[in-house]
């Protein structure tokens, strides 16, 4: 029932009422007064009428302010409902809207046209009578729908409705519906499902991305928790498993690694400061170390790290600089090697010519003399050595050929000293392509040094082994073994710890290991002995 009917009936129901009172008023005083003087009588009563007619007519203004009152406010409020509200009678024409319910219907049908009386369906456009018709539903057989989402076109409408049920007779009058377009909300959702979508998707790449990264990556959130851990930091610490990594405290985690974390680049990111370029070392390895705070408007988020293994790089550093020493070795050999060759050619001749003329009180001079020409002969055949930067012939030879062959010699040499041999000999190694003028000169230097550095009782322990694609040749002392400081430079020419030593013997060495294709390692324990690990490629062509 719409406020203007309330009124109206509210003013038939007052009229009636002074009517009936009037009437019995009347009929009152003409029982009580007497017949005599009807005109006093007739006058009276009216008069009687007409104050009752004022009185009432009074009660029936205050009545209508009050309703008018209440209607209104009553308007007022459900037009500040966000959203249509309406109510309908039985036969579901429209006796009430709200201002917002008004503009949804009119936005619906995209029309000025008057929606009061007008039938529900003809209002929404999409209610058919159809029993799937949430609306038509509630109406005709009491139905209570909530947030029901009813397509109206290119629009949404989510939808509340309600029946009205007469209390006295339990039949449906009429019904109420609250409603909202929420057309631009389901765009904005679909747009922010498939923004969603989009990023998941962006997080998926990019974590795969960061997996394939040759670098290690570490991002941990502002409490200092690991949020990734790429493929490339599981490779350095393979006792664990990310599962175990991921969500822990980056403080437990290095501390489970042996890790300093006050000195970590990421405990300094997540207090805001950055680090680039920062040195580190991780078990035996270098790396270069990067971290950087993830900020936003002033509030630390979180951090992220990158490690740079260059443990390869500063090895081929090495070897460049060593090169660049041998170059300079080579050149000063080409260019004194035949001058000097030369004279002393002619000075050793002399001095044993004058040997054999002199007495013998002056031989042991002679023999000084001639062991000093010597060792700077073999001092020029090593500058030889390094500067013959050349390719050398190679040919199939079985490497424990070789072995045997100088076993004599080596023999002869240790038993001078008091030493043993050993030869561990894998059988059926494959031939390789070596020469056998350096490989020889190879295992005579790297012998004769393991005798001068047992000085006197030990073992010289000649090992050969095949491994895939390669073939490994060891050669042990049991002497004093060499300290860690030494052991990295032992390879640099000139760098030498005896007496008499040039620094050319181990570079000569290495320098035949790489003409051959192979790598060559030292391993070293004070008090021990020291181990030569030569690998040489299996090659048949």
């Amino acid at each position: 029932m719409g406020g203007e009917d309330l009124i109206l009936h509210v003013k038939r129901w007052v009229w009636l009422t002074c009517l009936g009172l009037s009437v019995l008023l009347t009929m009152l005083i003409g029982f009580y007064m007497p017949r005599e003087g009807s005109f006093t009588v007739a006058g009276l009563t009216m008069a009687v009428w007409l104050l009752t007619i004022g009185l009432l007519y009074g009660i029936y203004q205050r009545i209508l302010k009050k309703l008018a009152f209440k209607q209104n406010m009553m308007s007022w409020m459900v037009n500040q409902i966000p959203g249509g509200f309406l109510s309908t009678d039985v036969q579901g024409r429209i006796v009430f809207i709200n201002e917002g319910g008004r503009q949804i219907i009119q936005s619906v049908q995209q029309s000025d046209k008057e929606i009061m009386g007008m039938d529900l369906r003809a209002a929404f456009g999409c209610c058919s009578g159809d029993e799937d018709c949430p609306l038509w539903n509630s109406l005709k057989y009491g139905q209570i729908f909530h947030k029901v989402r009813v397509p109206v076109g290119d629009r949404t409408i989510l939808l509340d409705s309600t029946p009205i049920v007469d209390p006295i007779t339990h039949q449906i009058v009429g019904l109420t519906a609250y409603f909202q377009d929420i057309s631009e909300e389901e765009r904005l959702d679909r747009r922010l499902r498939k923004l969603t979508s989009e990023a998941v998707e962006y997080a998926k790449d990019l974590q795969t991305l960061l997996n394939f990264l040759p670098i290690s990556v570490i991002s941990v959130d502002q409490h200092g928790r690991i949020v990734h851990f790429n493929e490339m930091s599981m490779t350095y610490i393979p006792q664990l498993k990310r599962d175990d990594i991921i969500g822990q405290s980056l403080k437990n985690f290095m501390e489970q690694i042996g890790v300093n974390y006050e000195k970590t680049v990421l405990s300094k990111a997540l207090n805001g400061i950055r680090t680039v370029g920062s040195y580190s070392l991780y078990d035996g390895k270098s790396f270069l170390s990067y971290a950087y705070p993830i900020e936003k408007n002033g509030e630390i988020l979180g951090a992220v790290g990158i490690y740079q293994e260059i443990t390869e790089m500063e090895q081929l550093k090495d070897d460049l600089s060593q090169m660049e020493r041998l170059s300079l070795v080579g050149q000063m050999a080409a260019s004194i090697t035949h001058e000097i060759r030369n004279p002393m050619a002619v000075i050793k001749g002399f001095i044993q010519l004058i040997k054999e003329r002199t007495g013998p009180e002056l031989q042991e001079y002679f023999v000084l003399i001639l062991e000093e020409l010597n060792r700077a002969n073999e001092i020029i055949n090593d500058f030889l050595s390094l500067a013959q930067n050349r390719n050398v012939p190679m040919e199939s030879v079985e490497l424990n050929a070789i072995v045997r062959s100088l076993h004599p010699i080596i023999q002869a040499d240790a038993n001078m000293r008091g030493a043993q041999v050993e030869l561990l000999l894998q059988p059926d190694l494959s031939p390789m392509l070596l020469n056998e003028k350096e490989i020889k000169q190879l295992i005579l230097n790297l012998v004769r040094n393991g005798l001068e550095a047992m000085n006197g009782s030990g073992v010289i322990k000649i090992e050969t082994k095949h491994a895939n694609d390669h073939v490994e040749l060891l050669i042990s002392d049991t002497g004093t073994g060499i300290s860690e400081e030494k052991l990295a430079r032992i390879f640099e020419p000139f760098y030498t710890s005896k007496e008499k030593g040039t620094g050319l013997g181990l570079p000569v060495c290495l320098s035949i290991v790489q003409k051959h294709g192979g790598q060559m390692i030292a391993k070293s324990a004070l008090g021990k002995g020291t181990t030569f690990v030569i690998t040489l490629p299996v090659k048949t062509e």
